[in-house]
């Protein structure tokens, strides 16, 4: 949803026309009805993966609606060691991803699909709670939507 200024907006203090679907109704102590905003729940994922799981892990998670995500390359050991490897540890690449509660079986689904496998190392993923999610720059408390 946007406000009348561009901004993606949840419409708790911009004065735009929320739909109802993102409301509660509840009685309040004086008996009289009012309405409340939903809380979206959001997950915390991270998941560590092959390196070369990742390009189809992009592709699948664009296909499934997930705006973004933060790659960075991690070194470790686990269950499976590199042996051939002085300092046992293999190369792996970490996702991280906030997502609705709504979508985490479907992004887990697609972690399982694209990264996953038989082999030891393939991989874990660990679901989080999120107390809050907010924007810096604009103060919402949105997902971004996914890119192009």
């Amino acid at each position: 949803m946007t406000c009348s200024t561009g901004v993606p907006c949840n419409g708790h203090m911009c004065g735009v026309a929320v739909p109802s679907d993102l409301f509660t109704v509840f009685i309040n102590r004086s008996g009289r009805t009012q309405r409340s905003e939903v809380i979206m729940k959001f997950s915390y994922v991270i998941a560590i993966v092959p390196p070369g799981a990742v390009d189809a892990l992009e592709r699948k998670l664009r296909s499934i609606g997930i705006g973004g995500m933060t790659l960075t390359k991690v070194k470790g050991f686990g269950e499976y060691k590199n042996f051939f490897a002085s300092d046992l540890l293999s190369e792996h690449t970490k996702l991280e991803i906030f997502v609705e509660e709504s979508h985490l079986e479907g992004l887990l689904n697609a972690l399982l699909e694209a990264a996953g496998s038989d082999v030891p190392g393939a991989g874990i993923a660990a679901v989080m709670p999120v107390e809050r999610f907010l924007h810096l720059r604009t103060g919402t408390e949105v997902l971004p939507a996914p890119s192009v």
